[in-house]
């Protein structure tokens, strides 16, 4: 049998996942869930587990983020990180260049 709890949507699109809910989920204060919609109407929430990539990903982002480094810094050395390889492998070749 599925349980049922009814919440409210404040008018910041916010809503209290009720504790016996919580509870079971196992949720606790700065886990994420997942909303995903069915059939147009029903929602389903389910707890957000941590894999070892997930792990080490937040940590990398976090340590990035301390040493004030962007997601547009990031994008910016990974672009000269391609053009270096693309380089080495072509001679420093340009795209669209014939050879």
């Amino acid at each position: 049998m599925a349980l049922g709890y009814r919440v409210k949507v404040s008018s910041k699109g916010q809503i209290v996942i009720p504790k016996k809910l919580r509870e079971r989920l196992g949720l606790e204060a700065g886990e994420e869930v997942d909303f995903r919609l069915l059939q147009g109407k029903t929602i389903v929430v389910e707890k957000v587990v941590a894999t070892p990539f997930s792990i080490v990903a937040d940590q990398i982002r976090a340590d990035l983020q301390a040493k004030g480094i962007t997601r547009r810094d990031v994008a910016r050395a990974l672009r000269e990180a391609r053009q270096e390889v693309y380089d080495e492998l072509y001679g420093g070749a340009s795209k669209g260049a014939a050879g």
